[in-house]
């Protein structure tokens, strides 16, 4: 049986109620049910074992409706942590039977992070100075926003020269010639 393609593959719904009433497109409910499952889907790629949950009646009163507004808030001793998306909250379970480690918290920030900038170089800023968003693989944006924050951003006006380098690395690692690898010596950053 082949796989659907027009409908999302995960559980449904994904948002519990509507955030906001759409004022445009940016607003859209589904829209904001797109980028919550990418953020799912990309979430489960790098913790499998983690359980993503919509809390429900936990619409934020103070989302301003701009986007994602990614925060991630950390649970205190035993709570599970929960991360905000379009104003509503989602819980993340236990990973493999423990909560998430500091480089965890990190790397899901790191994936928020990247998400929210797509979502407004997309929809709020008017320039296309950051299509670099938009090269290589999404896995190496997250890697490169754990490893270097500041250039992920709002204010991040430079490309990211980690995930640059992923993505030649990982062309190098593909190039052949004449059915033979090439050889790429070292490369220094």
């Amino acid at each position: 049986m082949r796989p659907r393609i027009d409908g999302p593959s995960g559980p449904t719904p994904i948002l519990t109620s509507r955030p906001i009433a759409a004022e445009s497109l940016r607003d859209a409910t589904a829209l904001a049910e797109l980028f919550v499952g990418v953020f799912r889907r990309d979430l489960l790629a790098f913790f499998p074992q983690t359980a993503f949950e919509a809390i429900p009646d936990s619409f934020n009163p103070d989302y301003a409706g701009r986007g994602p507004e990614f925060r991630l808030i950390e649970g205190e001793g035993d709570e599970a942590d929960q991360v905000e998306l379009f104003g509503l909250r989602y819980r993340l379970g236990r990973q493999g039977g423990a909560w998430f480690s500091p480089h965890d918290r990190r790397m899901v920030r790191a994936i928020g992070a990247v998400a929210s900038l797509r979502y407004h170089h997309l929809f709020e800023i008017s320039d296309s100075a950051r299509l670099d968003l938009y090269r290589g693989g999404s896995e190496d944006h997250y890697v490169a926003a754990f490893i270097e924050p500041w250039v992920y951003t709002a204010h991040g006006s430079r490309p990211s020269r980690i995930a640059a380098t992923i993505q030649t690395l990982r062309t190098a690692a593909l190039s052949t010639y004449e059915n033979h690898r090439v050889s790429t010596g070292a490369l220094l950053l």
